[in-house]
């Protein structure tokens, strides 16, 4: 394989998981949480309030998990 082969190759990895992948930063974000303690609630890192429970992440995380099945 060549020099120039390898970096197209290179780039068309780094695309295509670019294109899978760009909806996490979007869906997962900081969740609200409540706290044993009155008027102080928390935050966890995990999916949104907002598409929790939603269409948009069960699509995400079924085709990630189709892609990583195929992958492997």
């Amino acid at each position: 394989m060549s020099r120039m082969v390898a970096k197209v190759s290179c780039l068309e990895v780094i695309g295509f998981s670019l294109l899978l992948t760009w909806p996490a930063p979007v869906l997962y974000g900081q969740e609200i949480v409540m706290t044993s303690h009155k008027n102080i609630t928390g935050t966890r890192c995990y999916e949104e309030n907002k598409f929790r429970g939603t269409k948009y992440m069960a699509y995400f995380n079924g085709r990630s998990s189709f892609s990583w099945f195929c992958t492997r």
